[in-house]
């Protein structure tokens, strides 16, 4: 992966001087990329965290995994049980927001590949 972000940055630097100072002042890119989940699954998970404290988000995260015996679930599991989603402390609007996101990926198996 560094390779990847050494021919961005060498690319990004060439595309006008602008760009060449700020890679420059900001350095290497340590960006970790983690495949532990697919990109739908990533999602689901940065809903949790949006707008909150990330201890807070991570406590309601952990409550939601917890409800799964800590495996990320299946669209269908999560479906099946979202009446145990008001037991995380989720709100309305982001259980709302996680329902939209696995219909979205019910219909659209695509969103739901394997990497």
């Amino acid at each position: 992966m560094v390779a990847l972000y050494e021919e961005a940055e060498k690319f990004l630097g060439k595309q006008n001087e602008q760009w060449s100072i700020l890679i420059q002042r900001i350095g290497p890119c340590y960006l970790k990329v983690s495949n532990e989940l697919l990109p739908h699954q990533s999602i689901i998970k940065s809903i949790f965290f949006q707008q909150l404290h990330p201890t807070a988000a991570a406590a309601i995260y952990q409550r939601f995994l917890d409800l799964f015996n800590n495996v990320f679930p299946t669209e269908q599991d999560i479906i099946k049980n979202k009446n145990l989603l008001s037991s995380t402390g989720l709100s309305k609007q982001k259980k709302k927001q996680f329902y939209l996101l696995l219909m979205a990926t019910l219909r659209n198996p695509f969103l739901a590949r394997k990497k």
